[in-house]
């Protein structure tokens, strides 16, 4: 079994019991998580970061999928639900890879990297400030296709049309 196949499998697994994704998500893991989380890869790849800060990372995307694709780079996942991160050092465990998950509320987190990364599903502005604070270079958010982009736009965030909804990046 590939890394994806095993991804997908556990993830089904603690789902039943830990609602780690939504149940119409289930089977659209590869299409809408895993393929979303790879077409962002190879966007950010080309800026050239080492080190960057999945924050919310819930069932890891896209962390982990960052992870899989490239295994030096220095993934962290930060995620403040005890059940997900149990899944994420599982799953670390599982398909030997060499991400940290920090397993704590990303406003106590002291710690700067080169890049933060979100899928946005709430309302963008809400964590800006803190993924801005938390990053050394840029912050990238993954927002969806009926997301107003003005305001993020007007704090200096540029677009970039992915297949389903814009990464938006700002560099410092």
């Amino acid at each position: 079994m590939d890394d994806y196949s095993i991804y997908v499998s556990e993830l089904l697994r603690w789902n039943k019991v830990h609602k780690l994704i939504s149940k119409a998500d289930e089977t659209r893991i590869l299409d809408r998580h895993i393929k979303n989380s790879e077409e962002v890869f190879y966007i950010i790849r080309d800026f050239g970061i080492k080190e960057i800060a999945d924050v919310g990372s819930g069932a890891g995307f896209p962390g982990v999928v960052f992870s899989i694709l490239d295994r030096r780079l220095d993934v962290y996942l930060i995620e403040v639900v005890a059940k997900k991160c149990a899944f994420l050092e599982y799953l670390k465990t599982k398909l030997g890879l060499s991400y940290e998950v920090i397993c704590k509320d990303v406003n106590k987190i002291d710690k700067s990297f080169e890049a933060t990364i979100e899928r946005a599903f709430g309302k963008p502005l809400d964590i800006v400030n803190t993924m801005e604070k938390l990053s050394n270079k840029y912050t990238f958010l993954m927002v969806g296709e009926n997301e107003d982009l003005t305001p993020l736009k007007s704090l200096g965030y540029k677009d970039i049309k992915l297949k389903e909804g814009f990464l938006l990046l700002k560099k410092k």
